[in-house]
């Protein structure tokens, strides 16, 4: 950590740098190590990469429930023109649908 963010973040905390590097070196108090977090360049660099981790895995969810969706629907599709061509209780055995129309 760099002197001039010490100094800014003892001035945020209203203690002196002093504080705030023992606060670094030991094991100072919970609500010390979440401010000290909060305010550091490293705890900003770390809270940057988890929400970009989390944007690209909510995209790549989305993604993959439409591609599953689309899976589905042309399946759906599928079904119900093998109803229409050889009437309703084909549906409920695919296979022979399939065999007759292979």
């Amino acid at each position: 950590m760099k002197t001039s963010d010490t100094r800014a973040i003892a001035r945020a905390l209203g203690v002196s740098e002093r504080t705030v590097w023992n606060w670094w070196a030991t094991d100072s108090p919970r609500t010390a190590r979440l401010a000290l977090w909060w305010l550091s360049r490293p705890g900003h660099n770390m809270w940057d990469v988890e929400m970009a981790n989390r944007t690209q895995l909510a995209v790549s969810t989305n993604r993959i429930l439409w591609q599953t969706l689309k899976a589905y629907d042309a399946g759906t599709r599928y079904r119900g023109n093998l109803a229409c061509r050889y009437g309703e209780a084909a549906c409920n055995d695919l296979k022979a649908c399939e065999d007759q129309l292979a």
